[in-house]
């Protein structure tokens, strides 16, 4: 079994594909622009790898493109035939992704909400929570997932500079101006490379 950097199980037969997988997570929260590029790679080192399918799909989704809507379906078709064994997790996300294809997207974002009640300090799903809120125009629910896990949350875990952004973001859409700078500001001094 492997793990991302916070302990998530990634559910592939192939040390490359988990690697590949974990990392473009985490660059999706550091708004990296190779998520796609590492998620290939992921599914050349292991085809059969159900998590990395469902995130590419969700990274397609996430385009909010129509033409890409034939990849997001392919993508879950993929997820779904290589799902035997996975992670409650990795079933969530292939939820997620199910849900988005249709145009379900409350249902998707209930998805990561269900991720995040279960394991708190998966940031891969609290940026993807934000994300579809953030189009959806529900800033307040966005704010009530960030808030439920960030006691969950310290220096010590990988991504934290990338928790407290998704947190600063969250308040700023909320009007809490003063507690959004107090949290970017923070997000930036331990890494000032966070955008």
């Amino acid at each position: 079994m492997y793990t991302d950097a916070r302990g998530h199980q990634l559910t592939t037969r192939n040390e490359s594909a988990a690697s590949a997988c974990a990392l473009a997570m985490e660059h999706y929260m550091q708004r990296k622009s190779d998520v796609s590029v590492l998620l290939k790679q992921a599914l050349e080192a292991d085809p059969e790898c159900a998590i990395a399918h469902a995130t590419m799909g969700l990274m397609l989704h996430g385009a909010k493109h129509v033409t890409f809507q034939p990849m997001v379906e392919a993508s879950l078709a993929q997820a779904k035939k290589f799902a035997s064994g996975i992670s409650d997790r990795e079933q969530l996300y292939i939820s997620a992704l199910e849900h988005a294809s249709q145009g379900q997207l409350k249902d998707s974002v209930s998805c990561y909400e269900s991720i995040l009640k279960k394991i708190p300090t998966d940031g891969f799903a609290l940026s993807l929570c934000q994300a579809e809120l953030f189009w959806l125009g529900d800033m307040k629910r966005s704010l009530i997932a960030s808030s439920m896990v960030a006691d969950q949350w310290n220096e010590t875990i990988v991504g934290y500079s990338e928790f407290l952004a998704m947190v600063a973001f969250d308040l700023e859409e909320a009007g809490e101006y003063g507690l959004a700078e107090t949290n970017g500001r923070a997000a930036v001094a331990l890494n000032p490379a966070n955008i």
